[in-house]
């Protein structure tokens, strides 16, 4: 759920303030046959975690929660959907309803982070604050980690990466590890 916040204000709230990036934004929320960003980390994961408590211990807060932060990705996508060509870009209330819509959202999964980590006693997740401005999260950390990740899904995954670094493939020196430095623990210790 944190890289989800992450991704939603490191990059999302970028995509929207940036109308020749909405087109991303509509490839966030999806709508085709394969599964969205959206549903795979936000909204699966939050489905789970919400019916995984019970009612009385946050499971309620958590499902409103996640109602209303679906709700707001879909008017995002709406809003937000596709580029404008590059002659006619969007007016500033169009660009100001997008941002309305992000920050709902932005409202929603703070909503839901606070009932999970009410739910779970910790305070292990950190909201976003408004327009992403003090966010406690590294945003560089998060970069080099998405970089990381990409770098070893083009090397075929952990399986593959190693099993080409074995053959110097891709110039990786035996014994180091072809998928860089993807280790989550590291991640989470800012």
């Amino acid at each position: 759920m944190q890289l989800g916040a992450d991704f939603y204000a490191f990059e999302l709230l970028d995509r929207v303030k940036s109308p020749q990036k909405w087109d991303l934004v509509g490839a966030y929320v999806g709508g085709g046959l394969e599964s969205s960003r959206l549903e795979r980390e936000f909204l699966s994961p939050m489905t789970i975690l919400s019916l995984a408590f019970p009612e009385d211990l946050g499971g309620d807060e958590m499902q409103g929660a996640l109602q209303s932060f679906r709700a707001s990705q879909f008017a995002l996508a709406r809003a937000a959907g596709s580029s404008p060509g590059p002659t006619a870009g969007p007016t500033a209330a169009e660009k100001a309803v997008a941002l309305g819509h992000w920050e709902s959202g932005r409202v929603a999964l703070n909503s839901f982070l606070v009932a999970l980590n009410v739910a779970t006693g910790t305070k292990r997740l950190a909201p976003i604050p408004a327009g992403a401005v003090g966010y406690p999260r590294d945003k560089q950390r998060y970069l080099e980690l998405r970089q990381g990740q990409a770098l070893c899904r083009n090397r075929g995954g952990e399986q593959l990466a190693g099993l080409w670094s074995g053959l110097m493939v891709y110039g990786t020196v035996p014994g180091v590890d072809p998928c860089g430095n993807v280790n989550l623990s590291n991640y989470f210790d800012q």
